[in-house]
């Protein structure tokens, strides 16, 4: 689904500012509490995404709760996990702080 490619993308700009435009410390900090912080806005994503789907319906429009249901639980199940490996990799790699400055 394209929410889920958004959400991955925007989190991964969000690491590279973190490494482009902060020191040492504040990329130790942001990797120690970025799997958390992810992880909870992925669980709660699906809630602002129907929200907006629901806030654009039209009249005369079929709306159906379960593409709904179904679309929170394909992020639950499926896009929360690929966040937190996502961001355990850039951690990893990209997100290398110094320990030597820390």
């Amino acid at each position: 689904m394209i929410e889920l490619a958004v959400f991955l993308l925007v989190q991964t700009v969000i690491n590279l500012l973190f490494k482009r435009f902060s020191n040492s410390y504040w990329k130790h900090l942001f990797s120690s509490f970025a799997v958390l912080a992810f992880g909870i806005l992925m669980l709660l994503y699906p809630f602002f995404m129907v929200n907006f789907y629901l806030s654009n319906y039209k009249e005369g429009e079929i709306k159906c709760g379960n593409a709904y249901i179904g679309f929170a639980g394909f992020l639950w199940i499926i896009g929360t996990p690929l966040v937190v490996l996502l961001q355990y990799l850039l951690n990893r790699y990209l997100l290398k702080p110094n320990r030597s400055k820390i």
